[in-house]
């Protein structure tokens, strides 16, 4: 019984994991003043607010694990992988806080929606981009289990991390940041996977 609900077991351990560092480090008082990047190339970039849509279409990504044929010993090393990535951006955040790059959402169609994401977010937990890991380190699981969805999702998590920028949400370190960060973990997962595959 377990292993059939394995996948949506783990899906939520670390959904709250991420929910439980995300926010309960927003509720901590900040080791020192957030930073301003006045020099980060964000501020050459256009203001979209239409690609708010792909922002948050990171929270359907997921689904694609669970359509996915199921692996069970690379599920959960995955989901390690995601606690591990996610525990070492939490303490940047902690040690780098950053101000976002927020302008007043304007009179577009899809204002509303932005502003909604910016009352609802952390303030400071921003370097390294959670959203750009998260959108990668799902990408590359899906692949990796369906490598027909590689490239179509890689594409999506790309759009996702241009959209980061694009509303304002993140400067561009940061989802250069989140870039590294899920491709160094994604790393790890699979010289572990490689090491484990040997010793078997």
């Amino acid at each position: 019984m377990f292993l059939k609900r394995e996948r949506g077991i783990l899906l939520a351990a670390v959904s709250i994991f991420w929910a439980g560092l995300y926010f309960g480090i927003d509720a901590l008082p900040p080791l020192r003043e957030a930073a301003y990047l006045d020099w980060d190339p964000v501020w050459r970039l256009p203001y979209l607010d239409y690609f708010v849509i792909p922002y948050l279409s990171l929270y359907l990504m997921p689904l694609g694990l669970l359509a996915a044929p199921h692996e069970p010993k690379f599920f959960r090393r995955l989901a390690v992988t995601f606690m591990l990535a996610i525990l070492a951006s939490s303490a940047c955040f902690m040690l780098l806080p950053l101000e976002l790059p927020r302008i007043p959402p304007d009179s577009g169609a899809f204002s509303p929606l932005v502003a909604l994401v910016y009352a609802n977010d952390a303030g400071g937990n921003f370097f390294p981009s959670q959203h750009v890991i998260n959108s990668f380190l799902l990408a590359l699981g899906i692949g990796r289990l369906k490598p027909s969805w590689r490239l179509p999702m890689l594409l999506w998590a790309s759009v996702i991390t241009a959209s980061t920028v694009l509303i304002r949400q993140h400067y561009v370190v940061d989802a250069v940041a989140g870039l590294a960060m899920a491709l160094i973990s994604w790393s790890a997962l699979i010289a572990y996977e490689r090491l484990m595959l040997k010793s078997t």
